[in-house]
């Protein structure tokens, strides 16, 4: 095949990382990086180790392999700056790697008669060299069309992702997913702080036994199955503690209040169905719905 190129267009974090990977494992022989800035993206290069800083998107070679790594808002305009560039060739594989965006984003690419796709390593690029050195192994969500998913399934493979797909309609469902997973996980903890530094607990004290309640739900949680690991007084029906809990803390934060009734009803689908019975499900219900 010869020198196999890559572009990309916007090359931070995500960016760097990918191009290490794929460079570090001769997946890629040579990259290509175009950022807002030529100090920008000369710095990106240095930060890769290898490749060449160009100006604009005109002046980058034609290639099999165009990365947008840019931000959300941007990928569309930046393909349609490439497809109107003359680079783009029929056959070349436009992707992005965001987690929210399709590869719809990308339609512009196609008049060109390029391949189109989108995939989502699921991880955290805050650090390039940490991400790089720990990415065999990572979750990488794959949609978009048939050709550029075979490209990239083959080449994301080879540098250890474990590669799945995914409808292009269901792309953003499942990145809500991954933020109630990563983001909202986060967010509950903080909350479980707010509750505990709201009884006099110092927050040193409750981080230390906070610690093993949490990581012995979530491995019971990976272990058992999110319906068999649900415990505390909504899988146990205690409508009556509920109630109070829920008044109680409305009186104090009235936010948390409704925050703690919405996923009070959230586990409580849970717990109906794992057989709590439907008398105990009713007056659960009742008590977070404030009903007498």
């Amino acid at each position: 095949m010869g020198t196999r190129t890559l572009n990309i267009i916007g090359c931070g974090k995500l960016g760097q990382t990918i191009a290490r990977i794929l460079l570090a494992r001769g997946v890629v022989d040579t990259v290509s990086v175009c950022n807002r800035s030529h100090a920008s993206s000369l710095a990106a290069v240095a930060r890769i180790g290898s490749g060449s800083a160009v100006q604009s998107v005109s002046h980058l070679p034609c290639s099999p392999l165009w990365l947008i790594a840019s931000s959300d808002e941007s990928i569309a305009p930046i393909c349609e700056e490439i497809a109107s560039s003359g680079q783009l060739r029929a056959g070349d594989v436009v992707f992005h790697c965001s987690g929210a965006v399709t590869s719809e984003a990308l339609n512009s690419a196609r008049r060109c008669e390029a391949l189109v796709a989108s995939i989502h390593p699921i991880r955290s690029f805050a650090e390039p060299e940490l991400a790089s050195r720990d990415f065999p192994g990572t979750f990488c969500a794959l949609e978009g069309d048939d050709g550029a998913r075979c490209v990239l399934e083959k080449m994301f493979r080879e540098v250890g992702a474990v590669v799945f797909e995914i409808p292009t309609a269901s792309k953003m469902v499942c990145h809500a997913g991954h933020v109630f997973a990563s983001n909202y996980l986060v967010t509950v903890l903080a909350v479980a702080q707010k509750l505990y530094a709201a009884s006099g607990i110092s927050e040193e004290l409750s981080r230390s036994f906070m610690e093993p309640l949490v990581r012995g739900s979530i491995d019971n949680f990976f272990k058992l199955g999110g319906v068999k690991a649900l415990t505390g007084p909504i899988a146990r029906g205690d409508a009556r503690l509920v109630k109070e809990q829920e008044e109680r803390i409305s009186q104090e934060r009235p936010a948390l209040g409704e925050l703690y009734a919405s996923l009070g009803m959230e586990a409580l689908e849970i717990a109906i169905s794992r057989g709590l019975s439907r008398a105990d499900a009713e007056a659960v219900a009742a008590a977070l719905r404030r009903e007498p």
